[in-house]
């Protein structure tokens, strides 16, 4: 009999997704795909949103390698992954409801505003961005929506839609409508940060799970300064990505690409930060724009949320 997850963190980015994922892969209940050498494609498969995956290097695309991620999973009481980008697509909802009409379903948030920042530096750090201004980066939303000034070899195009990635009550709308309120816990990232333990516990008791045993919550995948060297490390990999070569490197010696790349690329790597402050009127702007989506997904997850009208965190 094949393994199958039945529980899924399905985002949004840069709310503590991978810090909640390392804390429940250390629970002996728990059984979520990890390979050190291919961290993030096992961490984050991306089976169910293949509409915003631009490379197929990015993401699991068959069925078949998808259920292998979990041919380990003998004995574990719950099987899950934790691909960020689920929660923003708009097939994923319904294709893991047909998929595992049981499973259970965990949202992780933040104040919209400073996910948009954390998103935007996360796709700087990795290539997917090059615009440095977060402002101005908000600001081209509309032509790459036309799928003008995008990034050469960015590998998540729609995910680029800075506003369209915050607005999380339509996200969760599409799960409710699919799974049923009760399948579905929603964590804030300001929880995890406030009460680390209490709020582990409650995901534990969501899933079905003993409370109590040394799991720890802590933050992982935080935000880093950018330096020129980091940008142009990613730069360099998307252009050559085309040329065979580096397809076969990367095939053959996956654990060494990144460092022969640095080595090769040597004194060009700056360390210098590549920080571009936000203008804290546009950051205001913004917040004042959101407001009503923030209201929206306060009734929603019946929370009190206006703290996020007046200020928003800088962690990830």
């Amino acid at each position: 009999m094949e393994n199958r997850p039945n529980f899924f963190i399905v985002g949004a980015p840069k709310c503590g997704t991978t810090s909640l994922y390392e804390a429940l892969r250390q629970h002996p209940g728990v059984f979520m795909p990890f390979d050190k050498e291919n961290y993030w494609i096992t961490k984050e498969p991306g089976f169910f949103c293949p509409e915003l995956i631009a490379r197929p290097n990015l993401a699991i695309d068959n069925l078949s390698s998808y259920l292998q991620l979990f041919a380990g999973a003998q004995g574990a009481d719950r099987i899950g992954e934790a691909s960020a980008l689920y929660l923003f697509s708009k097939s994923a909802a319904g294709a893991i409801a047909e998929f595992c009409p049981m499973a259970k379903i965990i949202i992780m948030l933040r104040e919209p505003v400073a996910m948009m920042q954390a998103w935007h530096a996360d796709n700087l750090r990795h290539g997917h961005e090059d615009v440095l201004s977060f402002q101005q980066a908000i600001e081209l939303e509309p032509e790459r929506q036309q799928g003008r000034r995008l990034p050469i070899g960015c590998g998540y195009p729609r995910c680029l839609q800075y506003r369209a990635m915050a607005s999380f009550s339509q996200q969760i709308e599409r799960y409710l409508t699919a799974f049923g309120r009760e399948h579905i816990k929603v964590v804030l990232l300001e929880d995890m940060a406030r009460s680390p333990r209490a709020t582990l516990d409650s995901v534990l008791q969501f899933l079905g799970l003993e409370i109590g045993y040394p799991t720890e919550l802590s933050v992982h995948n935080e935000r880093v300064a950018l330096t020129q060297g980091q940008l142009l490390k990613h730069r360099v990999k998307n252009c050559l990505r085309g040329f065979a070569v580096v397809h076969w490197a990367r095939r053959w010696f996956p654990a060494n690409f990144d460092q022969w790349l640095e080595i090769g690329l040597g004194p060009l790597l700056g360390q210098q930060s590549v920080a571009v402050p936000p203008c804290p009127t546009f950051l205001n702007e913004l917040r004042v724009e959101m407001a009503s989506e923030v209201e929206r997904l306060a009734a929603l997850i019946d929370r009190d949320l206006s703290h996020w009208h007046r200020t928003a965190s800088d962690s990830d």
